[in-house]
């Protein structure tokens, strides 16, 4: 069966650990850390990200407060609340809930708060600073991607991975730190082979991509875009993507990106554990899914049959290749020189014709050490033509 790493549970261990040292923090005689949580209008998916994370910050001994302020709030007004954050020596972090009414720019407002205070790693700064590789703050949900595969110890050096959805504060940064150099200064690099798919991805190109990845990260927002049959056995698959739908009873459930239902390698319950919750948005227990796939049904054994026998016959081909150009052709005799491989020397017949079909050829021998397998162009050329020669 496959093997289900669900982010709640490490979100609760990164939670206790981060308690501990709050604690021992605050223990030595310095300040709670203390967190500003800004909110403009009254959408309602919003409200529930920023509840679920001010409940998060304060379980842990973090100072948070939310900040809400009206839909007409004009984006003047908004920089200027954030700039009296900024300089508030007491306010440690700041975070913007997205999305803004449409009369507020996001990158504007995202600027101005001081980087930082910058909790989200929105601004300008932290972004060019994670695309250089440099210490810097990381957006939560890209970070939790990552701090998975470190934590339950998925090998990314050399593996292919493909990043599905470009978003500038999720799929971007994770990419970003997926190809990057692990020996820079950030310490975030995974040294993978980055493939980013998009909206505009064929969907054919889409599955071939993803049938080749190791990993797989897809956060788009579209329900069932990843299919079983896109998946190979043995994969990582994270799934950040969260939409809530209506089922044909009429009731409102929230999904995935991955189509959980479709993968026989799972058992049901193990895909009804897979189906996302609320509770999975706030900073550290944005809901990700791992599965790793071991291949042990019956359609994945075929698969690896398979691919023994394609592999096999790939190897015989090559050798084929490896005996025909064993035989080498000297425009300047007019004579095929063939090498033939004895256990501590080559062999080597020189012949009229490229079979050699006389009965007795013009042969001689030459140490393994000094007369390669690789030497049979220009070296074993002269060599043979000036026996011959003489």
């Amino acid at each position: 069966m496959a093997r289900v790493l669900d982010g709640k549970a490490l979100a609760k261990e990164i939670k206790a650990e981060l308690k501990i040292k709050i604690h021992n923090w605050v223990s030595s005689g310095q300040r709670a850390p203390s967190l500003r949580c800004i909110i403009v209008g009254e959408d309602p998916a919003s409200h529930t990200y920023v509840k679920n994370k001010i409940a998060a910050a304060i379980e842990i001994g973090i100072e948070a407060q939310t900040l809400k302020y009206d839909e007409n709030l004009t984006e003047e007004a908004l920089i200027t609340a954030i700039e009296l954050l900024n300089e508030d020596t007491t306010v440690d972090g700041i975070l913007v809930q997205l999305p803004l009414p449409n009369n507020i720019d996001e990158r504007r407002v995202c600027n101005a708060v001081a980087p930082e205070k910058d909790v989200d790693g929105f601004h300008i700064t932290n972004v060019g600073q994670l695309c250089l590789d440099m210490p810097t703050i990381v957006p939560a949900t890209a970070l939790a991607v990552i701090e998975m595969l470190k934590r339950f110890k998925i090998e990314t050096f050399g593996r292919n991975a493909v990043v599905v959805g470009r978003s500038k504060n999720v799929g971007l940064p994770i990419a970003m730190m997926l190809h990057s150099d692990k020996n820079h200064d950030s310490g975030l690099g995974m040294d993978a082979t980055v493939t980013v798919c998009h909206r505009y991805t064929p969907p054919e190109l889409l599955q071939q991509h993803c049938r080749n990845a190791d990993i797989i990260v897809t956060a788009t927002g579209v329900p069932n875009l990843i299919k079983a049959d896109m998946i190979k056995p043995g994969a990582t698959v994270i799934d950040v993507g969260i939409t809530r739908i209506t089922d044909e009873q009429g009731k409102t459930k929230l999904v995935g990106d991955v189509d959980y239902d479709g993968h026989r390698w799972m058992d049901r319950a193990e895909r009804r554990q897979l189906q996302p919750t609320d509770a999975g948005n706030t900073d550290t227990e944005r809901y990700c899914v791992v599965l790793l796939p071991r291949g042990y049904t019956r359609g994945a054994q075929a698969m690896r049959d398979s691919g023994k026998r394609v592999r096999r016959l790939r190897r015989l081909r090559r050798r084929r290749l490896r005996r025909r150009r064993r035989c080498s052709y000297s425009s300047r005799h007019g004579l095929y020189i063939r090498i033939i491989n004895e256990s501590n020397h080559l062999r080597v017949h020189v012949s009229t014709h490229p079979t050699c079909p006389e009965p007795n050829p013009v042969g001689f021998s030459a140490p393994w050490c000094h007369l390669t397998s690789r030497h049979h162009n220009r070296g074993v050329l002269h060599t043979a033509t000036s026996k011959i020669s003489r």
